[in-house]
C-alpha cells in the first residue's frame, strides 16, 4: 500500500518526476496520478461510491481489493485517498489514512493501532492541523508505552475511537497487503484450560477475532484493503474473516486499456523529447503505425498494468527496430520484477515454474512431474497454487485429454530463457521466433532477414 513520503524524502507535488515509477506509486505527484489514472476508473467510482454511501449510524461494509501482483491495487488505493481529499463533502466526513505497503513492524494489534494513530497524526499535519493539536496527539500516543503491556491495545484503540467521536470524522484505513498483515497477526491469542486441564488457545481471543469484533462494531472505522489473493486461500485467517469483506477484483488490462494507459503516460512523461499533447499525439501515431506491437505487449505481459508502465519506457525513447536491441532493452527493464517474482517462491513451486518455462509450450502436470521427478499429485497441487497467484494459466492443449499449463506472461518466459537456460535450450529458439512474430510486422521481419543476409554476404 502506498506510504506517505517521509519528511526527508518528501517532494512537492508540483515537481514532476523525470521518469515513470514502477514500484512506489506513493511517489506520483497528485496531478500526475490524476493524469495517468485512466484504466481503473470504474473500480475507483465503485469504491468512492461505497465510502459516500456509508451512513454514520451504521457499520461500513468493509472492502478488499484483490488482484495478482502488478494489477494496480496500490495505485488504486492511493487514488481513492486523493478522491476523498478532492471531494468537499467526503473530506468533511472522512480522513483517509495510508500506510507502507508492507507493515513489517506489526505482529500485534497494539502495534497495528499505534500505526493507525501515527498515520492519523501524519494526515492531520498534511491537512494543516495546529502544532498544539499535533503535540497533544503525539503526547497521548507516547503515553501508551507507559501502560502495562496488556493494557496498551485497548488504550490505543480507545484513543482512536475517542478522536473519531470528538471530531465527528470517520477514518478510512487504506490497508495494502491485507493478507500479509493478517498473517502477521495470526500467531497471537490467549491460552485457557480445557476440562482436563490441558492448555488450549482461545480462538475467540486471538488478535484476528478481536480485530474482526472491532471492525464489526465501530461505525467510525472503514477498512478498504488490498490483497493479491482472496483471504479464503490462507487457512491462518480464513475462519476469522471468511466472507467478511466485499471483494473488488482487478482483472488484466485489455488491448484498448493498454493503449489508453500508454497515451496517458506519454502525456505526463513525454515521448521522444516531446511533452504534453504533442507527446500524446506521437504515442498515438507510434501505436497506430504498428498495432501488432500493442497486441504483442498484451499477449506477452498478460495485461499486467505494472509491466505496461515499465514497457512504456521502450516506446517513449523510440528504437531502431532491431530485434536484439529491443529484446535486450525489455529484458533489462523487467529483470528486477521477474527476479523478485522467482525468489519469492518456495523451492518446489519455483522448480516447477522453471521446468514449465524451459518447456515453453503448454505442458501437462504429468510432463512436469516427469521433468521434476515428483509425484503427479504433488505437482497438480503446486500448479493450482501457481495458477491462483497468477503466474501460470490453463490452456487447451491439442492431443492431450487433460489441461495443460503455460506461463501467464509470455515475456516472463522469454526473460527466463534468455537469462537462465542452457545453450542447448537457447538453440531451439522457438520462443524467440514467437517473440519476433508477435513484436514485428511481416514487412519488418523481411527487412530484418534482408539486412542479416546483406551483412553475411
Amino acid at each position: 500500500m502506498p506510504a506517505e513520503p517521509s519528511p526527508t524524502l518528501a517532494r512537492s507535488p508540483e515537481i514532476p518526476l523525470s521518469s515513470t515509477v514502477k514500484y512506489n506509486p506513493h511517489l506520483w505527484g497528485d496531478d500526475e496520478l490524476r493524469a495517468i489514472f485512466v484504466v481503473r476508473k470504474p473500480e475507483l467510482e465503485r469504491l468512492v461510491d461505497a465510502v459516500r454511501a456509508s451512513r454514520t449510524d451504521s457499520v461500513p461494509q468493509h472492502i478488499l481489493i484483490t488482484g495478482h501482483r502488478g494489477m494496480g491495487k496500490s495505485t488504486l488505493l492511493r487514488r481513492v485517498a486523493l478522491a476523498v481529499r478532492d471531494d468537499d463533502e467526503l473530506s468533511r466526513g472522512w480522513l483517509a489514512l495510508s500506510f507502507p505497503e508492507e507493515q513489517y513492524t506489526v505482529s500485534t494489534l497494539t502495534e497495528f493501532w499505534r500505526n493507525v494513530l501515527d498515520s492519523l497524526a501524519d494526515a492531520l499535519e498534511q491537512r494543516g492541523a495546529s502544532p498544539a493539536e499535533l503535540a497533544r496527539l503525539d503526547a497521548a500516543i507516547a503515553g501508551i508505552d507507559s501502560l502495562a503491556v496488556d493494557a496498551r491495545e485497548d488504550a490505543a484503540l480507545k484513543l482512536l475511537t475517542d478522536w473519531i467521536a470528538r471530531h465527528q470524522q470517520r477514518v478510512l484505513l487504506l490497508i495494502d497487503s491485507t493478507d500479509l498483515l493478517l498473517a502477521g497477526l495470526a500467531g497471537g491469542g490467549s491460552l485457557r484450560s480445557d476440562r482436563k486441564g490441558v492448555s488450549i488457545r482461545d480462538a475467540g481471543a486471538t488478535p484476528l477475532w478481536r480485530l474482526r469484533k472491532t471492525l464489526s462494531h465501530e461505525k467510525g472505522i472503514f477498512w478498504l484493503g488490498a490483497s493479491y489473493q482472496a483471504l479464503e486461500a490462507q487457512h491462518q485467517y480464513q475462519d476469522a474473516f471468511h466472507d467478511f469483506f466485499q471483494l473488488v477484483e482487478l482483472r488484466p488490462l485489455s488491448v484498448a486499456h493498454m493503449r489508453e494507459a500508454m497515451l496517458a503516460l506519454a502525456g505526463s512523461f513525454g515521448m521522444k523529447g516531446l511533452q504534453g499533447e504533442a507527446a500524446t499525439a506521437e504515442m498515438a501515431r507510434a501505436l497506430d503505425a504498428r498495432p501488432e506491437r500493442l497486441k504483442a505487449l498484451r499477449a506477452m505481459t498478460g495485461g499486467n498494468p505494472r509491466t505496461t508502465v515499465m514497457l512504456y519506457d521502450l516506446f517513449a525513447v523510440g528504437g531502431d527496430g532491431n530485434v536484439h536491441s529491443d529484446l535486450r532493452g525489455l529484458l533489462d527493464m523487467m529483470t528486477p520484477l521477474y527476479k523478485a517474482r522467482m525468489e519469492s517462491l518456495a523451492e518446489q513451486p519455483r522448480k516447477l515454474l522453471a521446468h514449465l518455462m524451459e518447456h515453453w509450450a503448454p505442458a501437462t502436470a504429468r510432463t512436469l512431474a516427469d521433468a521434476a521427478s515428483l509425484p503427479v499429485t504433488t505437482v497438480s497441487g503446486q500448479l493450482s497454487r501457481l495458477e491462483t497467484e497468477g503466474l501460470i494459466e490453463k490452456v487447451r492443449h491439442a492431443g492431450a485429454a487433460r489441461n495443460a499449463y503455460q506461463i501467464a506472461e509470455r515475456f516472463f518466459n522469454v526473460w527466463y530463457l534468455m537469462r537462465y537456460s542452457s545453450r542447448r535450450l537457447r538453440q531451439r529458439l522457438t520462443w524467440l521466433v514467437e517473440f519476433m512474430r508477435l513484436w514485428f510486422s511481416a514487412d519488418e521481419l523481411v527487412g530484418q532477414a534482408r539486412g542479416r543476409c546483406e551483412y553475411l554476404g
